[in-house]
C-alpha cells in the first residue's frame, strides 16, 4: 500500500484520530452528491471540517472508493482512479501547475476490490470559474482582465508541458482573485500526456470555451493571446480561433 500524509496536517489528523486508513475509511459522513457507481464499483465525496488547537477551522474533502478502477496499458487490470488522480496532482505541482493540496492518500487491496482514500484541502478562498462567469458583467474590468490573462496563461503552460486535462471545464478551474496562487486546476483523474500536441490542445480548449457563454469575442481573443505567450504552437490568435471553430463545427455535425 502506498501512503502519503502531508506533515503540516498530521498533528490535526492525530488530534481527531484520523491519521490512519482504517479511521478515515470508517468515518461516517454525508456525501456532497450522489455516489458514482460506474466502472463496476463506487466512489463518493464528503466534506469534513476539523478545528485545530488554536480554534481555527480547516475544511477538507474526503474521497473514498472501492473497486472503481481506471484501466491503462500500464495497468491493464486496473488501478483506483484516485491513485491516478494523486499521481497527476504530484506531476502538476512538480511542473509548476497549481492544483489541489493533498492531505492524505492511500490505497489497498481488499476482498471487495481495491479501496482508496484521497483527502484534499478545501479551496474555501476560491470560486469555480463557472460561478464567476454567471455574474461576469458584475465584475470589474480589472478583475475580468485578471481572470482572462491568468486563465489563458495557465492553460497555455499546461499544454506547453505536453499535458491535456481532458476534463477542462469552467467548474474545474478555481479562481482566487486575492490569493498568492490565483488559479488552480482540479479534477485531474483523466489528465494525461499529449501524443498529438496541437489536436489535443484544440480539443481541451474547445471543450473549455464551449461551456462559457458570457465572454465576448474580444475577451476570448485576449485569453488566447496570453495562452499563446505561454504555448506558442499556433501562429496567431486568428489561427487558433479558426481551428477551434472547425473543431466546434465537427463536433456539432456528429
Amino acid at each position: 500500500m502506498k501512503e502519503y500524509v502531508d506533515q503540516k496536517y498530521l498533528a490535526l489528523l492525530e488530534l481527531y484520530h484520523l491519521h490512519t486508513f482504517e479511521a478515515l475509511w470508517s468515518l461516517e459522513l454525508d456525501s456532497v452528491d450522489n455516489p458514482n457507481r460506474d466502472r463496476g464499483g463506487w466512489s463518493s465525496v464528503c466534506r469534513l471540517t476539523l478545528t485545530d488547537k488554536n480554534g481555527v477551522d480547516e475544511a477538507f474533502f474526503i474521497k473514498r472508493q472501492c473497486n472503481h478502477l481506471s484501466r491503462t496499458w500500464r495497468h491493464p487490470w486496473g488501478e483506483p482512479t484516485f491513485a491516478r488522480e494523486f499521481q497527476n496532482i504530484e506531476i502538476y505541482w512538480r511542473l509548476g501547475l497549481p492544483t489541489l493540496d493533498v492531505v492524505y492518500f492511500a490505497w489497498r487491496r481488499t476482498r471487495e476490490g481495491p479501496t482508496a482514500i484521497l483527502v484534499t484541502r478545501a479551496l474555501n478562498e476560491y470560486q469555480p470559474l463557472s460561478e464567476l462567469c454567471n455574474f461576469w458583467e458584475n465584475l470589474t474590468e480589472e478583475d475580468r482582465r485578471f481572470i482572462l490573462t491568468n486563465v489563458g496563461s495557465l492553460i497555455g503552460k499546461l499544454h506547453q508541458q505536453r499535458l491535456t486535462h481532458h476534463c477542462l471545464y469552467p467548474n474545474h478551474i478555481f479562481v482566487g482573485l486575492a490569493r498568492q496562487i490565483p488559479i488552480r486546476f482540479i479534477d485531474l483523474e483523466k489528465a494525461r500526456f499529449q501524443w498529438l500536441r496541437k489536436r489535443e490542445a484544440i480539443s481541451d480548449m474547445e471543450s473549455f470555451l464551449r461551456r462559457i457563454r458570457t465572454w465576448s469575442l474580444e475577451e476570448k481573443y485576449l485569453m488566447m493571446q496570453y495562452y499563446l505567450l505561454a504555448n506558442p504552437i499556433f501562429s496567431s490568435p486568428e489561427e487558433f480561433s479558426n481551428l477551434l471553430e472547425l473543431r466546434r463545427l465537427d463536433k456539432a455535425a456528429r
